[in-house]
């Protein structure tokens, strides 16, 4: 008697892969419930052109609430914009071509004057062209253009309330793992350095490109998430987790490892590695924990940051960069040498201080009350470090 084959099939395997992607797969439940929600309020209210309810929840419907909220408010400002003046345009334009044409120049003209300066009503010039360019059937023009507000409106609040009710999506959840992402990105550049360091093996320049892109992209997922916890809060619906002067410290963050990947380019003279390398090594690791420790908070989203005790890697490298400038041993370097050096270890310390800050931005978030920037860290370090 044959063995039935236990082998899965193909269909539960993509079932099983869809799944496995959570946030996707909520996402994809709270868009067909908001969707199901408004086809049925076209079908049952007989809204004239309720199709826009439905297009509506689909255009607005972001990863987040906050995401969503903005998006709703942004096309409700763009819809009233662009049906007042499509509506009013259609209603006076003179019943030919030309008059058709050149009210359409005129709307199109002010309203992408007016999205130009306002980019939250950047949907209102094509509003107001469907407005002029589609029938209103047996309603007049101004009808028209008031039923476009209750259907897009309608559309709007059930996409919200999709969001809001079906797997809510908080926007600091999306802020935590998108800092989380970005810090582990950080840690892994700063793990190249201090293994350059230790080999004196430069990788090239077109191998940490793609590294820099994401981390880039990262930081800007970041600012994006921040901006929807603020939406959020302002409509009541939330609380932010990490305030907004924190993809700031990321940026600045990024641009001093730039600046320390840059330096470590160029190549140090053996004089220089034997005073620097492993003290710079040390620093380095001490910083890349330092970065654990931060996106070890950012998850947990409940603990403040707790700072390992690098002091003493830092005081180290501090006095090798001293011994170096008494000792002399930059005086026969060439210009770009002794620049790549003080670059290197200005930008090492311009990182430690804004490491300290991070923290300080993570553990505004967690206590509910500002704190010192750096010093709480550089007071914590120097008590943690041995005698």
């Amino acid at each position: 008697m044959p063995i039935a084959s236990t082998k899965p099939s193909p269909l539960s395997g993509v079932f099983a892969g869809f799944l496995a992607r959570k946030a996707e797969a909520r996402h994809t439940a709270r868009v067909v419930v908001a969707v199901l929600i408004a086809y049925a309020a076209y079908a049952v209210f007989a809204l004239p052109q309720g199709y826009w309810a439905v297009f509506t929840t689909l255009i607005i419907m972001q990863a987040s609430i906050g995401g969503t909220v903005g998006a709703a408010i942004d096309r409700m400002y763009g819809t009233l914009l662009g049906a007042a003046v499509g509506g009013l345009a259609a209603w006076l334009r003179p019943q030919t071509g030309f008059g058709l044409g050149a009210a359409l120049v005129i709307a199109s003209a002010l309203t992408a004057y007016i999205a130009m300066m306002r980019p939250n009503m950047k949907v209102a010039p094509v509003t107001a062209a469907i407005m002029l360019l589609t029938s209103a059937g047996r309603l007049g023009p101004l009808h028209a253009a008031a039923y476009r507000v209750v259907e897009i409106g309608l559309g709007s609040i059930i996409g919200v309330a999709a969001t809001l009710l079906v797997f809510p999506a908080r926007s600091r959840t999306a802020v935590a793992e998108r800092a989380a992402k970005v810090l582990r990105m950080l840690g892994e550049l700063l793990a190249h350095y201090a293994e350059w360091l230790a080999t004196a093996q430069v990788e090239p320049a077109e191998e940490m490109h793609a590294l820099h892109d994401r981390i880039r992209a990262g930081i800007a997922g970041v600012e994006a998430a921040v901006a929807d916890t603020e939406r959020e809060r302002a409509a009541r619906l939330g609380y932010h987790h990490l305030s907004p002067a924190t993809p700031r410290t990321l940026w600045r963050i990024r641009s001093e490892a730039v600046a320390m990947g840059r330096a470590l380019r160029t190549p140090w003279p053996p004089a220089i590695r034997a005073q620097l390398a492993e003290p710079g090594r040390r620093m380095l690791q001490a910083e890349m924990a330092m970065l654990a420790a931060c996106m070890t908070a950012v998850t947990e989203q409940a603990a403040v940051v707790q700072p390992p005790m690098f002091a003493a890697s830092h005081d180290e490298f501090q006095d090798a960069v001293a011994a170096l400038r008494r000792e002399r041993l930059t005086r026969d370097l060439t210009f770009d040498a002794v620049g790549a050096v003080f670059s290197f270890a200005f930008a090492l310390e311009s990182l430690y201080e804004n490491l300290g800050d991070l923290a300080d931005r993570i553990d505004e978030s967690v206590l509910e009350r500002p704190v010192g920037v750096m010093n709480r860290l550089r007071t914590t370090l120097r008590l943690q470090a041995p005698d």
